[in-house]
């Protein structure tokens, strides 16, 4: 006896708004998870994968909270409500490191709250110039989490050291000079010795040398192991202790110099990256240093040598590409579904 003929004109429609379905979702915000590394002291960790999306953070004050890297619009709704949830005080300043989107465009979501905006003076151009031209494509292109947004400068900038707390902690932010950018700011508490450092440091290979000054990004990091740490919040990757702010300083000055020597020996970038071995650099991040292909570039274009570099697939391309995969991804779906019925009912 052959078993019932299913109703093939409801079951494939299904698999396939359910393929179209996963094309048209937009990824869930990638999971962060609180730190405590004091009374008061939070670091908020991204554990996105491979590429971890920017760490954030924030001090409770006595009478008001200083938060740190407010990230993308919708990671700062998220550091504005773990921070309510913590605490009933103010978010009263919002120190950023640095302009790049990924750790400045939530400001405007603390700024519509009264927040005081806080970043180095030297980084003021490019907050005015292409970090808001940056942020009004993101609008314009619909991002998520941006629409209906506007940017929002910093309100306070400061030069080498600003004081947001005497005490209960004592909160310092401080400039050291052009190093990932011009305008790199990090927060400090001595008396905790935990250090938020942006995007001077990373923990692992999630370097971007693009607005570098590659040399003297060294001298900064220097300034820094000064300071003798003993808790760090870097930009991207796992909070931690002084030992790895040194790898990232080693890194960069080894790559500097084993550049420099290529440059004197009249060797090409291309035969420098296929010889490039950095065993610790291996060892720490998980990645050769010869794969870290946009950090080998810009230490030659920086020191004069021009460097092609592969064209980075376009957002629109990325989004076509998808879609074409999850369309392949239904197809197969239904066909699937199509083939068991099929033999299901020749059984």
């Amino acid at each position: 006896m052959s078993a019932p003929r299913r109703d093939r004109s409801r079951s494939g429609p299904w698999l396939l708004t359910v393929g179209l379905a996963i094309v048209s979702c937009t990824p869930a915000d990638p999971p962060r998870v609180e730190q405590r590394l004091a009374p008061g002291v939070v670091a908020v960790e991204s554990q996105r994968r491979p590429v971890p999306a920017a760490n954030q953070g924030w001090v409770e004050l006595a009478d008001s909270v200083v938060a740190f890297d407010p990230g993308t619009p919708n990671e700062a709704r998220d550091l504005l409500q773990r921070i309510q949830s913590a605490s009933n005080k103010p978010v009263r300043w919002v120190v950023i490191s640095h302009q790049h989107g990924d750790h400045a465009d939530g400001a405007t979501i603390f700024a519509a709250g009264g927040a005081e905006i806080v970043a180095a003076a030297a980084s003021r151009a490019e907050f005015e110039g292409w970090a808001a031209d940056a942020f009004a494509r993101s609008v314009q292109d619909e991002r998520r989490g941006y629409a209906g947004l506007q940017w929002a400068l910093p309100s306070l900038y400061f030069d080498e050291r600003l004081v947001l707390s005497e005490s209960d902690p004592r909160v310092e932010v401080l400039h050291f000079g052009h190093g990932h950018t011009p305008g790199d700011a990090v927060m400090w508490l001595p008396e905790q010795r935990i250090l938020f450092a942006g995007d001077l440091y990373d923990n692992g290979a999630f370097n971007n040398l693009a607005n570098a000054d590659v040399d003297h990004w060294v001298v900064v990091l220097d300034a820094l192991i000064a300071l003798e740490p003993s808790t760090i919040v870097p930009g991207h990757g796992r909070v931690s202790g002084p030992r790895e702010l040194g790898l990232q300083r080693r890194y960069l000055a080894e790559l500097g110099e084993r550049v420099r020597e290529a440059i004197a020996a009249h060797q090409s970038p291309a035969q420098f990256r296929r010889e490039l071995r950095l065993p610790f650099f291996e060892e720490w991040t998980g990645v050769p240093a010869a794969d870290r292909e946009y950090d080998i570039g810009f230490s030659f274009a920086k020191r004069g040598v021009p460097y092609e570099f592969p064209q980075p697939m376009s957002t629109r391309r990325k989004a076509a590409l998808a879609a074409v995969s999850g369309l392949a991804l239904a197809g197969a779906g239904f066909a699937l579904h199509w083939w068991k019925s099929a033999a299901r009912t020749e059984g």
